[in-house]
């Protein structure tokens, strides 16, 4: 009876010696995949004797979801300013130029000169062909003209058109 107690107590050793391979082959595993890092650690956290016994283990899968979460955080934060800067170039420039070029053209239609038909220029012509101006015209017109007949210059009426 006594020769077979040492071969359950081998048996079991080997049982033993089986599992903790078992355990350290999840070591590299778990450092690369953060999926297989959760459910070891879920199971460690269940029990206690075993995770004090795989510290290193609960750590390593500890590290490695912390590594796999900052990791998305920060692929999101790039992503994010990708799309920000996409939108910026693609969208809003565009979108800017456009309004810059509708406003620059309203400011140089503003800039270009009025036209002949406008209001003031209609009172003007009034007012040119008026009796009171017209009078005044003829008279600077004929008092030029004695001017120049005294002084045997040439006739302003001949070289300055009328209005």
């Amino acid at each position: 009876m006594w020769q077979d107690r040492p071969a359950a107590l081998t048996k079991r050793e080997r049982l033993e010696r089986q599992e903790e391979d078992t355990w350290l082959e999840f070591y590299p595993q778990a450092r690369k995949d953060p999926s297989l890092a959760a459910e070891i650690l879920t199971e460690l956290e269940r029990d206690e004797t075993l995770r004090r016994r795989h510290r290193g283990l609960y750590l390593c899968c500890q590290r490695c979801i912390r590594l796999n979460d900052s990791r998305e955080a920060r692929y999101q934060r790039i992503g994010h300013a990708t799309r920000r800067m996409f939108n910026a170039v693609f969208i809003a420039l565009p979108l800017c130029a456009m309004d810059l070029a509708k406003k620059a053209g309203h400011l140089m239609a503003a800039c270009l000169p009025d036209a002949a038909d406008d209001q003031g220029d209609r009172r003007h012509r009034q007012l040119m062909e008026g009796d009171a101006y017209a009078q005044a015209g003829r008279s600077l017109r004929e008092r030029a003209r004695k001017a120049a007949d005294r002084s045997d210059a040439p006739d302003p009426e001949r070289t300055l058109p009328e209005s």
